[in-house]
């Protein structure tokens, strides 16, 4: 008469037994059916615990430089404001473009946050550049935890990639720009530009 094989070692959740050809095979404590409400549950809860960190983490946390279009500069400029990065934000701008590193930095004394968002981009082929003009809304929160929105146009300007043959590469850069407090909510509010 045969026995039914034995443990022989055990690994939590599996147990391995020993077939009689001596062979040792691993098989689970319980199987769930595919499918089943169980297995669904149990995929959904470990999909919950991994996203969930990554969920959480506010904007500011993800770093953002990104310079391959003008949106993408001005998500980069308010993501470095968010961050208190305030040198990084200073260089997405073109010499001529910014106030001194001091003053522009200590314009941002007191803000704890910045939300944005952004309109439809205009831009504009000329000889050798794009130039782009970008609407935002500004949602700026003091480290009081006092909400302030803002509205404005940034003014960007790209060299062609092309027709750059001697260094620095020039990436977009920003211009200009303006912002003035909109008495409208942060989701209703949005900067107009003038044609390029």
């Amino acid at each position: 008469m045969r026995s039914a094989p034995r443990p022989i070692t055990s690994v939590p959740g599996f147990v391995r037994r020993r077939n009689g050809a001596g062979v040792g095979r691993v098989y689970p404590l319980f199987q769930m059916p595919k499918g089943s409400v169980m297995t669904r549950l149990l995929i959904a809860a470990l999909v919950a615990a991994i996203a969930a960190p990554v969920l959480a983490a506010k904007p500011a946390d993800r770093f953002i430089d990104d310079r391959s279009s003008p949106a993408r500069v001005i998500t980069s400029l308010y993501n470095a404001i968010d961050r208190h990065e305030y040198l990084r934000a200073w260089s997405y701008f073109a010499e001529d473009g910014a106030p001194d590193y001091a003053t522009f930095r200590d314009g941002y004394t007191g803000t704890g946050t910045v939300a944005l968002r952004i309109g439809e981009v205009r831009s504009e082929g000329t000889a050798g550049a794009i130039h782009s003009r970008v609407p935002v809304a500004i949602e700026a929160t003091d480290t009081a935890g006092g909400k302030t929105v803002f509205t404005g146009c940034y003014r960007l300007t790209q060299v062609q990639p092309g027709v750059q043959d001697t260094p620095p590469y020039r990436p977009i850069r920003i211009d200009g720009g303006r912002l003035e407090k909109s008495g409208q909510s942060f989701g209703q509010a949005m900067g107009l530009c003038e044609t390029p």
